[in-house]
């Protein structure tokens, strides 16, 4: 019994020689490493890490404005975060904001996926579309509509975080409606619905093109997406900049280095985000045989990619709509 065994280590932890020896006023309990690994949750970890520092944080700037108070802790918060997968981080985020994601995402300061939905309800009823994919659901906004509009039509959500799929469920989307799924890889046949869509998920993606790819593979006529237009953002220096490091294809490795060498933002009102134009997936959606329809879904200028922050694309696999 010489303490290298978990017995020998039993016996040892209560010798006060042996403590004495080692200088320690005791030693824990002897379990294996399997044991111990087990006790740890990392998602666990970084809640109790982020909340212990939320409280240091207050603690310390009582006296600061609130507001500035707030973007201290979500700085540290997002330091912390870093080190998880990007993935990881995101659905993180939604569960832990699911109950406030109605109150934030549904609002009059997001009009534009609402008038994304009144483009393809008017272009699904001309083209006599009978079932739909929503894909990134969130809390079945977009199902509800649908389904009030379409109610003899085959409505299908996927959304990989439970906690926004409950909330969802609670509004009285049922569950066989609203269900687990990952864009990137569609649990469905070849061309198993009329139309898939998408709102606002594509500048959360690490790759969205393999996202566009299942949507068009699971789409019997066409897919429609509405997301943002980065193209357009900020002063006109910004956006010669933006468009300039775009068409060298450097765009990616600039923000890559501007947000601290990782490819993604992070903030309490987006989670994980990446800078990014539907607007540069339209070569790529012609490659896979589909016929685009471009909306802006925002006011616009003249020239909607230097203009317009929002756009929405319709992509048929026929040559024409039938409208």
């Amino acid at each position: 019994m010489d303490g290298q065994r978990l017995e020998g280590i039993q016996l040892r932890r209560n010798d006060e020689a042996f403590l004495d020896g080692l200088g320690a006023q005791r030693i824990p309990d002897p379990t294996t490493s399997g044991d111990f690994t087990r006790r740890f949750d990392q998602e666990a970890m970084m809640d109790e890490a982020i909340n212990s520092t939320r409280q240091r944080v207050w603690k310390k700037r009582a006296k600061e404005a609130p507001r500035a108070c707030l973007e201290k802790v979500n700085l540290l918060s997002t330091r912390i975060l870093s080190f998880m997968n990007d993935t990881t981080l995101q659905r993180a985020y939604y569960a832990r904001t699911a109950s406030l994601y109605d109150e934030a995402h549904l609002s009059a300061a997001e009009p534009e996926h609402d008038f994304a939905l009144d483009l393809l309800s008017g272009i699904a009823r001309a083209a006599g579309y009978r079932s739909f994919l929503d894909v990134g659901s969130g809390t079945g906004r977009g199902i509800a509509r649908l389904q009030r509009e379409f109610p003899q039509a085959e409505i299908v959500g996927i959304e990989p975080v439970a906690e926004l799929r409950e909330v969802g469920h609670r509004k009285g989307i049922a569950p066989s409606c609203l269900v687990d799924g990952d864009v990137t890889s569609l649990n469905f046949p070849d061309e198993s619905f009329d139309c898939v869509f998408a709102l606002g998920v594509m500048h959360h993606l690490p790759n969205p093109r393999r996202a566009i790819s299942e949507m068009s593979r699971v789409s019997r006529k066409a897919i429609f997406i509405s997301d943002g237009n980065n193209l357009s953002c900020g002063s006109i220096y910004q956006r010669v900049i933006c468009h300039s490091l775009t068409a060298l294809r450097l765009w990616r490795s600039f923000q890559f280095v501007k947000n601290g060498f990782k490819p993604w933002k992070f903030n309490e009102g987006d989670g994980i985000h990446y800078s990014y134009s539907l607007l540069n997936e339209m070569t790529f959606l012609r490659s896979l045989g589909l016929t685009l329809f471009l909306f802006t879904t925002r006011p616009t200028g003249r020239n909607p990619s230097w203009t317009c922050s929002h756009v929405a694309i319709f992509a048929t696999k026929v040559l024409k709509p039938s409208l």
